[in-house]
């Protein structure tokens, strides 16, 4: 979510990040759950999509990269 020019510590878990500055204008912030919630979301493609069968199929497609 765009805060603008104000950084907005989250209360929620989220991280607070640069989303984008143009040459001298000043920064634009944003709050993020990217991180945040990136183990949730493969429980959800387990869970839900049946993509991934155990959670351990992450680590090791990450490894063999």
């Amino acid at each position: 979510m765009n805060t603008g020019e104000r950084m907005v510590p989250s209360q929620s878990g989220l991280l607070t990040t640069v989303a984008y500055q143009f040459g001298k204008a000043p920064a634009h912030y944003a709050l993020e759950g990217s991180v945040a919630i990136s183990g949730a979301l493969v429980q959800w493609l387990r869970d839900n999509l049946g993509i991934i069968e155990k959670k351990a199929a992450t680590s090791r497609s990450w490894r063999a990269a």
